[in-house]
Formats: structure tokens, sequence, C-alpha cells
């Protein structure tokens, strides 16, 4: 077992040769992109249950957040996390809860940079394939996927 994650680490990271520590591996990595910091962060919450709850409360803690969208199947939920983000100083954020699908109409219709999903998880992958493909950020809890097939989802 002790050869077989060697020799797997060794495949997955290279050789690192310490000597060669600083010198840049730009050319095998391609060119590296930096984008402007975002002041304020726009951000939709998908799923309002206990870790969801948490999850927000988290957020709201943030300086430089701003949740803009709630949606969970649970209208009361999405009121309780509305209520809540008022209460923080923030304006009403829009609520989604027209069914388990919900979630792709608030990342169509919302100027989002980021959607966290904090659903069950047979609903992580696609809330956030439905993000990237509105160009939006995804995160989301672990697992964020449980099938290889998943895994190529959100590649």
């Amino acid at each position: 077992m002790k050869l077989g994650a060697t020799l797997g680490a060794t495949t997955v990271l290279g050789n690192r040769n310490p000597a060669r520590a600083n010198e840049s591996n730009t050319a095998e990595l391609g060119p590296q992109e930096k984008f402007p910091p975002i002041d304020v962060v726009r951000i939709g919450v998908v799923g309002l249950g206990g870790r969801g709850a948490g999850l927000l409360g988290l957020l709201l803690e943030q300086e430089g957040v701003q949740i803009k969208a709630v949606g969970d199947l649970l209208e009361s939920r999405t009121s309780w996390a509305q209520e809540t983000i008022q209460a923080a100083g923030q304006p009403r954020p829009t609520s989604y809860t027209r069914g388990e699908y919900d979630y792709q109409r608030m990342c169509d219709e919302e100027e989002l940079d980021l959607v966290v999903t904090a659903t069950p998880w047979r609903w992580h992958v696609p809330v956030c394939v439905s993000a990237m493909k509105t160009g939006k950020h995804a995160a989301t809890e672990v697992p964020a996927a449980v099938t290889v097939d998943e895994c190529w989802q959100l590649v």
C-alpha cells in the first residue's frame, strides 16, 4: 500500500526537485490569468435546511458579501432567510421556491458571482453545473459528486 501511494503521488505531483523549486513552470501550466478583486461578492444560496442555514450565517459574517437570492423547496425557509438577511442590514433577496429545479431560474435571472449549494447530495452537481453554465462560480458542500460521471459533469 505504501508503494502504491508513493507511486500515485509521484505520478500526480511529478518529480519535484527541490533544487529547481524557484524555476517557473508557467509554460507547463499555461497562461496565468489575474482578475481584479470583487469588492462585493453577490451570492445565491440554494438549500436552507440545517446546513444551509448555518452557511448563510457564516456568509453574513463576512465583509464584502451580499446575499442576493435564496432558494429552497420550503417557502418558510426562504422567508426566514430573507428576514435574517434583512436583519443583517442587507436588501431583501429574491426567493426561489417554485420546485426542485427553480435553482435554474435563479442562475438564469440573477446577477450573481457565486452560487452556494447546501442541498441533499443528489442536487450538488446539477446546481453547480447550472451555475457554471450561466457564468457563475459554484461552491458546494462535500461530497461535490458521488460518481465518476458526476465528476466529469463538473469538469
